[in-house]
């Protein structure tokens, strides 16, 4: 031969043909499947407490855990109570920052402060608007200021303000 072709389509090969492997006969006769008795419990099925490196894995396993706990009875007649006085302080601060903006901007101050002043009297005014609950006013906010739908989000609003209220 020249080289060129591969050994396994040259005919003079002297290797011998591969020996089959015998398959083993099943010992028993799997029995016959029952609905009326209980599934086997095996080593797949059961539960098995975990360890997991990650933050994603703890949450899955707590939140996991926390499903296979019987859940608590939860009194929520006090619900629409707590969220009114929620939303009566919220608008009290709402419009202790306009009062102070506005005493700030009555005064003429620098520039940089004057529209700090600013910057949280809209803030208020927005916050307020939010929370009078008016739906011709909720749905404009919600088209134009949508973070404000978000608990996280709005957090980080009232942080944006109170920092602002601390610059001035």
């Amino acid at each position: 031969m020249d080289g060129e072709t591969p050994s396994w389509l040259e005919g003079d090969s002297a290797s011998p043909a591969p020996i089959p492997v015998p398959v083993p006969e099943p010992t028993s006769q799997p029995e016959a499947f029952d609905l009326n008795q209980p599934a086997p419990s095996s080593e797949k099925t059961a539960r098995a407490p975990t360890t997991t490196d990650n933050v994603a894995g703890s949450i899955m396993n707590t939140i996991n855990t926390a499903s296979d706990k019987p859940e608590k009875e939860v009194d929520e007649s006090d619900l629409p109570r707590v969220i009114f006085i929620m939303r009566l302080l919220n608008l009290a601060a709402a419009g202790l920052l306009i009062a102070v903006s506005i005493v700030q901007l009555v005064g003429l101050p620098h520039i940089s402060v004057w529209i700090m002043a600013l910057y949280a009297t809209f803030g208020g005014v927005l916050v307020c608007c939010l929370e009078t609950q008016l739906k011709f006013i909720r749905t404009s906010i919600a088209m134009n200021f949508g973070f404000l739908f978000n608990s996280v989000y709005r957090f980080l609003f009232y942080c944006l303000m109170a920092s602002v209220s601390w610059g001035y």
